[in-house]
């Protein structure tokens, strides 16, 4: 199984917005307008044991949510306050880090991959 970005608590996301900025006072983003998907480990969890248990053929298959949050609204939401973030439109390259997770549901039968708002 091919596992999306993981997150354990809600503020753990902000762990992930440090490996972003790389705790400086001034951190630039080169493609904020990307979008990446976030997945809880507790849905990882039970999903590798579904694959564990079934019965399924093997291959590749993707854990994740199938929905994607902009790099700069998770930057902004867990950031801390005194850290000042530039954000880079040079290269204006828009990325999507987000699983495609018909395979996997399919296999699992799984009807609708839950994911939780982390930007709300």
């Amino acid at each position: 199984a091919k596992t999306f970005l993981c997150f354990w608590k809600k503020s753990k996301i902000a762990h992930t917005v440090k490996n972003f900025t790389n705790q400086k006072k001034t951190n630039q983003i080169n493609t904020p307008d990307s979008y990446i998907d976030f997945i809880h480990i507790d849905d990882v969890a039970k999903l590798i044991k579904k694959f564990v248990l079934s019965n399924i053929k093997s291959g590749i298959y993707n854990v994740g949510t199938g929905k994607g949050f902009q790099i700069k609204k998770v930057c902004e939401k867990y950031k801390k306050k005194n850290l000042k973030i530039i954000y880079n439109y040079a290269n204006n390259s828009k990325k999507y880090i987000i699983a495609n997770t018909f395979k996997t549901s399919k296999c699992l039968k799984i009807k609708k991959m839950k994911y939780m708002n982390i930007i709300n």
